[in-house]
């Protein structure tokens, strides 16, 4: 991925085709080498209008390339012929069929766009080349600038996970959009946002195919939007609000809550405003200073919103209802003045009158909108990325696992049950029902790439009229839980207790959902909820098939707490320590486990001297705590709640491969600490179904020197390497 990252040499396209001029033509100007012959030392190679593409990739993979960039729309076809070409070699590939990609920091547009990008903080990654260039182009008036633009093409090779590390590690790059129409690994995808959520905000829009089945299709539409609600990501609906939300969050502090003051001078687009607000879940006041308001009564209203701790937010509306040109900049001005720590919008209606005054707010950092409704659409999209990032310290872990043995048995025997009301009821613990209450159905569906999912909403036609059922993604606890049947339109009828009761309940049955891989479909069908309790009517209940293969069923798209990696682990004074996955609510402990870890333990964990500053740091801490379970597993060994040694598993390009590291705190050495994690992670290892585990040591680090060869690695050293590599290979 270096090639994506600061690319010195770059080999032009063969041909004379009019896409290979227009590329050609884009590079003229870049200050890196450009060569054209086949030979190392290239970072990006493009191919363009190749006569025999395939062979032109696994050529450049051959002689090293860092990344191959194809275009064609007619290759993406191909793409597992292309895969090949570059599998087993360092060489990665974006295309085919891809758009290009652009790196204004770096001046290079390896794009059909005869205009380059400006340089800026927003990175979007996009699937149709069309809205990609309407995107720059739409940049390129508006004055947006871009940290990158990239378009993956039919994903043989790079995917949406490679580029949103890319955008994650770059320190340019401060919120990243997503336009994509196919997802592919929905897991990946989900495990990249999570990774990225908590340091950038990322806005995803999601351009819906033409679906065979309309009900299907919705449901799976509203189940990605969910899961990637739970990561952290900011779901939008149009173009425009992709790039305008991406701009407020890159730019804005955030939104506390709901509470949105209007200030404007005309009462018409400030109804509009509230109007969207109030759709929105927001609540808005209005202020009219009325038609001729000058700058100092904007100003004295701004600094009164700033200053009240009722207004979680502001928008300033100007209609230039016979405002000079210059009255509008003076006004814009004070809107910049008012900057303050709360998010303020801006509106300014009209076209050649607001023109100047539309520059100076994006000079000052102001987030600006030609209409009303998209400033209040940012707002709100604002203060629900506050809740996204909440969500995602929300952990649900099972103290015990379900005893689902008898329903797991059964349906492995059948797809169906004579009497699922008795398989089902003591593993929710429900009751017949009569009718007391109201009445809701809850449903879970299994969604090949998504896993179960789960769906909440009224029972029966008389509740239809109450809206959309709300839609979520396993694993729930009850947080998570009471947020689903907060977005469930029936929740209105509901009083406190009733939703507590339900909400229990939604937590129980996607953790059942989890524990039977084989269920298919379950519905609770009337569910009546009252302070009392729930009552169930009806169940029914369906598995797949038993001649499918357990590793052929569809696996949650949000992989669950690992609670099987926790053990137990007997150190040699006799004390039991305990072994489990970091969590995020582990992150006091983790700061206080680096304040003990003396200079040299650092230095022989990361190979240098880190400060404390450093290590913990909030990204720092995020990346130790907050981690995504299908990509790696931090384990923690504890003596009581302090954590004494930390180890982990970073799995690489290959999801069969992960390398290893640990480190223990200093009066802890020498304890059996190592010996015991070492272990915990060689067998995590193992149980997670890795091949290859890989290692790296200083040769003066004489402990890490004993568990490697204890636990059967490799050791090597090259000669012009500083660090002692280790390799341990499972049977397959």
């Amino acid at each position: 991925m270096n090639g994506l990252i600061a690319p010195k040499t770059i080999a032009l396209p063969v041909g004379d085709g009019p896409l290979a001029t227009a590329l050609r033509s884009n590079l003229a100007n870049w200050k890196g080498k450009r060569v054209e012959a086949l030979g190392p030392g290239v970072d990006i190679a493009i191919v363009a209008e190749h006569p025999d593409p395939v062979a032109m990739v696994a050529a450049w993979a051959q002689a090293g390339a860092g990344v191959v960039v194809v275009f064609g729309s007619a290759l993406t076809a191909d793409a597992p012929a292309f895969a090949a070409a570059v599998r087993g070699t360092r060489t990665r590939l974006l295309g085919p069929g891809t758009f290009g990609i652009a790196l204004p920091w770096q001046h290079l547009n390896v794009t059909p766009m005869a205009r380059a990008p400006h340089q800026g903080a927003l990175a979007v990654l996009g699937q149709s080349g069309s809205l990609l260039g309407a995107i720059m182009d739409w940049g390129a008036a508006e004055g947006l600038g871009f940290s990158l633009v990239a378009c993956v093409g039919a994903r043989a090779d790079l995917d949406w996970p490679d580029l949103l590390d890319r955008c994650g590690d770059d320190h340019r790059t401060r919120a990243i959009l997503i336009a994509f129409e196919a997802v592919g690994d929905v897991g990946a995808l989900l495990s990249a946002v999570r990774a990225v959520a908590l340091r950038k905000p990322v806005v995803v829009l999601h351009v819906a195919q033409d679906p065979d089945d309309p009900a299907v299709h919705a449901l799976r539409d509203a189940a990605l939007d969910a899961a990637l609600a739970r990561v952290g990501a900011l779901g939008v609906r149009s173009l425009a609000d992709l790039v305008y939300h991406a701009e407020v969050l890159a730019g804005s502090p955030p939104a506390t809550g709901p509470r949105l003051r209007i200030i404007a001078n005309a009462g018409g687009p400030a109804m509009l405003a509230a109007q969207q607000a109030w759709t929105g879940g927001a609540h808005p006041e209005v202020v009219d200073l009325g038609r001729i308001a000058d700058p100092v009564a904007w100003r004295s209203a701004l600094d009164a919103a700033n200053a009240d701790p009722a207004v979680d937010g502001v928008l300033a509306v100007l209609a230039p209802l016979g405002h000079s040109i210059e009255a509008t900049r003076a006004i814009a001005a004070a809107v910049v003045a008012a900057r303050a720590g709360k998010p303020l919008l801006a509106a300014f209606l009209g076209g050649p009158a607001v023109a100047a005054a539309r520059v100076v707010l994006r000079r000052g950092g102001i987030p600006e909108f030609p209409w009303p409704e998209g400033a209040v659409r940012a707002f709100i999209g604002l203060w629900r990325h506050g809740d996204r990032l909440a969500a995602l310290y929300q952990t649900p872990t099972p103290s015990t696992p379900l005893a689902a043995g008898d329903l797991i048995a059964a349906l492995d025997q059948d797809a169906t049950l004579a009497d699922p009301f008795a398989m089902i009821a003591p593993l929710l613990g429900i009751v017949p029902g009569t009718g007391a209450g109201v009445a809701v159905r809850l449903e879970v569906v299994a969604i090949a790439g998504l896993g179960p999912v789960l769906r909440l909403g009224p029972s029966g036609p008389a509740g239809a009229s109450l809206g959309i059922d709300a839609t979520g993604i396993p694993p729930l606890n009850q947080a998570l839980a009471s947020d689903l049947v907060a977005r469930a339109a029936v929740a209105a009828l509901l009083d406190g207790p009733a939703r507590i009761a339900l909400a229990a309940l939604v937590a129980r049955t996607a953790e059942l959902a989890l524990a039977v891989p084989r269920l298919a479909t379950l519905i609770l069908d009337p569910v009546w909820n009252s302070s009392a309790g729930c009552q169930v009517g009806a169940v029914r209940l369906s598995g797949h098939a038993p001649s499918i293969p357990t590793e052929g069923l569809p696996s949650p798209a949000i992989r669950p707490y690992p609670i099987i990696h926790e053990s137990a682990a007997r150190l040699k004074d006799g004390r039991l320590a305990q072994v489990r996955p970091l969590r995020p609510d582990d992150e006091p402990a983790v700061l206080a486990f680096h304040q003990v870890l003396g200079a040299e333990s650092v230095r022989l964990r990361w190979f240098h001297p880190v400060s404390l500053a450093e290590r913990t740091t909030h990204q720092a801490l995020v990346r130790v705590c907050h981690v995504d379970w299908r990509r790696e597993l931090v384990l923690g060994l504890f003596d009581g709640e302090t954590i004494v040694a930390i180890g982990r598993l970073n799995r690489g390009r290959d999801p069969g491969e992960a390398e290893l590291a640990l480190v223990v705190a200093d009066r802890w050495q020498r304890h059996g600490v190592g010996a015991a994690l070492m272990g915990a992670l060689v067998a995590a290892a193992r149980g997670e179904g890795l091949h290859r585990l890989t290692l790296a040591y200083l040769p003066e680090n004489q402990g890490m020197a004993a568990l490697s060869r204890r636990h059967g690695f490799a050791l090597r050293r090259l000669p012009d390497d500083d660090a002692i590599s280790g390799e341990l290979r499972f049977g397959l």
